[in-house]
């Protein structure tokens, strides 16, 4: 039987991972800036900068809700941590 072998070429451009910059802001607290890969959770970037979110605190990706599992899409991404406010009557 004879093999035949499978040779893929690649551009080598198209490895590389695409980065975004990230700014995540406590509020009343610094902002810290940093460079990611795009898919990074919200948790892989907050625990990379030294941020543990706090229970009662809301995370905002780019001013709309989002979880810790939520990946950081491309282009300049803001990661907010703000107090939750709950509702009145």
């Amino acid at each position: 039987m004879e093999r035949k072998t499978v040779t893929q070429t690649t551009n080598p451009l198209e490895t590389l991972q695409k980065l975004t910059k990230v700014k995540i802001a406590r509020l009343g607290e610094e902002v810290v800036e940093r460079v990611f890969p795009v898919g990074t959770t919200v948790k892989d970037a907050l625990e990379a900068a030294g941020i543990t979110p706090r229970k009662d605190e809301e995370i905002r990706l780019d001013g709309k809700p989002a979880d810790l599992n939520a990946p950081i899409q491309e282009d300049e991404v803001i990661v907010t941590l703000v107090p939750r406010i709950e509702g009145g009557k």
